[in-house]
């Protein structure tokens, strides 16, 4: 019988209840059990677990570097033809080009630009109409004051369990 690792926790852990009696006399089934379960079942179900794990962070690993290499693929086409289209937009000077495989027609469009620096020289009034203030937590720093000894409040560090799955040594 194939069981689940919560099945066999649970099992485990009936078997406890059922190790003694009222009088404390030990149950042999139930210690057997017990020995069955934690030497044999339950180890071969973690290392299969652990193994899927590896198994699957691998397949990832994997496709992510796939991704970065479709990606950088994907990119190189994307420039090429950027490139392509300027070169051609920089020849038609706005002129409309029709054969029966490619049409090429000009949209206009508006667009806002501001001048680098330009909010210097906004009143107060265009200031608190036109810019738009943000903020965003320095982790860095609040860890680095916490660290020191500084109390922050809201902020503590907190000490984290990690699990390392690494290949037989």
């Amino acid at each position: 019988m194939d069981m689940t690792l919560y099945e066999i926790d649970g099992r485990i852990a009936q078997a406890l209840d059922a190790l003694t009696d009222e009088d404390g006399v030990i149950n042999e089934e139930a210690e057997a059990e017990l020995e069955r379960l934690e030497e044999e079942d339950r180890p071969r179900k973690i290392e299969n677990c652990v193994l899927f794990i590896k198994n699957r962070r691998a397949q990832a690993a994997a496709i992510r570097q796939e991704e970065v290499t479709l990606a950088a693929r994907r990119r190189k086409y994307e420039e090429d033809a950027d490139r392509v289209e300027k070169m051609v937009a920089e020849s038609l000077h706005g002129e409309r080009f029709e054969t029966p495989r490619a049409l090429v027609t000009w949209r206009t469009s508006r667009a806002l630009e501001v001048d680098a620096g330009a909010e210097m020289e906004w009143d107060d009034d265009q200031v608190s109409r036109f810019l738009v203030f943000s903020h965003r937590i320095d982790k860095k720093a609040v860890t680095a004051a916490v660290k020191a000894g500084e109390e922050v409040p809201g902020a503590h560090m907190v000490e984290r369990n990690n699990i390392q799955i690494e290949g037989a040594k």
